[in-house]
């Protein structure tokens, strides 16, 4: 039983995990919103990096910045609108318990803020400060849809503090370097049957009993009864002893007027979290068998408890490649690889239940391809599209309701109008996720969930610049 609060505390939340509030990336990983020239290009902008967001993209990139101090801010908004297609639950015996025909997440619009400051304190020396939201995931689906056990409502969010600085080594070489202190919090809620509890050996050791073989077969012939549920609300955040430290670097080659290759390596960064369980009740305890007591199924267990849970966010490399040869046009392309295959397990533990749980995860290492060109009007007008391919860590054992993911196509556009010492990006994506199935099962108590995803993604946001 509490495997499962487990799987749902940090598959969701962290498991799966994260951002302000989004889920753009493979797995929890929200890449291409943090600039919008950026998203416009495919997000191919780690050889070209040449506005103040490339403390994000490539630090080696602010050593291209005219203008002696810059500030610019992002704002992008989407809607990650997922639907699964014939969701069924299975008890242990293969048994369908609940069935629905379809279901679409509810719908909402999340945002991601970020906000990027550089100043140029020597010819050749450049610092800089970003605070970003680079992982996060945020899926509401309702507490009685058939899923319920599995996942109702997760919002992880993940804040990244990234002072920076750039070296201009000469006119064909940079570098840049930087720290990485991250914040994160998150919420969860899920069902779970009270029946569910006496067919678990852990609980009913705990609560001393053992029910009959008729009354375990009743109760659990009622374990998808909504009257029985209980919903879970999960809280916390970084312990403030481990908030993550990491670290990123980069750098930027220019053999010609013609040619750019840029690169950028961040490391992974690993997450301490605590916070607290609460439950609330649902009616129709007074109809279980005589001999399981409301004492011995709720209350003992189901007490405020303190939880505590680690994660590593994973590390990710990238190389681009940039193009000037045709006058007007730019070409860009981007290859991404990042370690997911770090993301082994989650582990939980509750202060008020008698055990710890390590739940494997066994994501894929993926790569993703991005391509971009931008097309310049005259020195204050471009616009820009591009692609990209993402791969997703995760296979129909492990994709869940909390992160419907599965490997994606790209498409996106984008203008940039400069006026004066201001410049505008503006850009929209939408995402076409591969149809995929999902095969869940529960190792502790064989409770299978499944169904098949059809998954679309729209982003839509501006950054703002200004250089004196």
């Amino acid at each position: 039983m509490f495997l499962k609060i487990n799987k749902l505390l940090l598959i969701t939340c962290f498991g799966v995990i994260f951002s302000s509030s989004m889920l753009f990336g493979a797995g929890f990983h929200v890449n291409v919103e943090q600039g919008m020239k950026a998203m416009s290009l495919g997000g191919a902008f780690v050889g070209l990096a040449d506005d103040p967001t490339a403390i994000y993209y490539n630090p080696a990139g602010l050593t291209q910045l005219e203008k002696k101090f810059n500030i610019a801010g992002t704002y992008a908004f989407g809607q990650f609108a997922p639907t699964i297609h014939s969701p069924e639950v299975y008890d242990s015996y293969g048994v369908l318990r609940a069935s629905d025909l379809s279901k679409d997440q509810d719908k909402r619009w999340s945002q991601i803020p970020s906000t990027y400051i550089s100043y140029k304190v020597a010819d050749k020396v450049t610092l800089g400060f970003a605070v970003f939201a680079p992982f996060g995931t945020a899926t509401d689906w309702t507490s009685s849809w058939v899923g319920r056990y599995f996942s109702d409502k997760i919002d992880l969010k993940t804040y990244n503090f990234n002072p920076t600085i750039a070296y201009k080594l000469n006119d064909k070489l940079s570098f840049g370097f930087g720290i990485n202190y991250v914040y994160s919090d998150v919420e969860i809620k899920k069902s779970f049957s009270y029946p569910f509890l006496a067919l678990n050996p852990s609980v009913q050791k705990t609560l001393g009993f053992t029910p009959s073989d008729s009354s375990k077969m009743s109760l659990y012939n009622r374990l998808y009864d909504r009257n029985y549920d209980v919903d879970i609300k999960l809280s916390g955040d970084t312990d403030s002893s481990g908030r993550g430290w990491g670290y990123n670097i980069g750098f930027l080659f220019k053999p010609n007027n013609d040619w750019q290759i840029g690169a950028i390596y961040r490391s992974e960064v690993n997450l301490d979290f605590e916070g607290k369980a609460t439950y609330k009740y649902m009616p129709g305890i007074a109809t279980l068998p005589s001999e399981v007591s409301i004492a011995q199924l709720g209350y003992p267990l189901f007490q405020p408890s303190e939880i505590t849970a680690s994660i590593k966010l994973p590390d990710y490399a990238a190389l681009g490649i940039v193009n000037k040869s045709f006058k007007d046009w730019t070409f860009l392309f981007d290859f991404y690889w990042t370690g997911w295959s770090d993301y082994k397990e989650l582990s939980v533990s509750y202060d008020k239940f008698p055990y710890s749980s390590t739940i494997p995860k066994k994501w894929d290492d993926v790569i993703a391809l991005r391509l971009g060109i931008q097309y310049e009007v005259n020195q204050n007008l471009a616009f820009r599209v591009g692609y990209m391919y993402d791969q997703s860590p995760t296979n129909d054992e492990t994709r869940a309701p909390e992160l419907a993911c599965s490997d994606r196509n790209d498409v996106t556009f984008g203008v940039g109008y400069k006026l004066g010492n201001f410049n505008i990006d503006g850009a929209f994506l939408i995402a076409f996720f591969k149809n995929e199935d999902s095969n869940l099962v529960d190792e502790q108590t064989k409770t299978a969930f499944k169904g098949e995803w059809d998954t679309m993604a729209y982003v839509l946001g501006v950054t703002l610049s200004y250089g004196f």
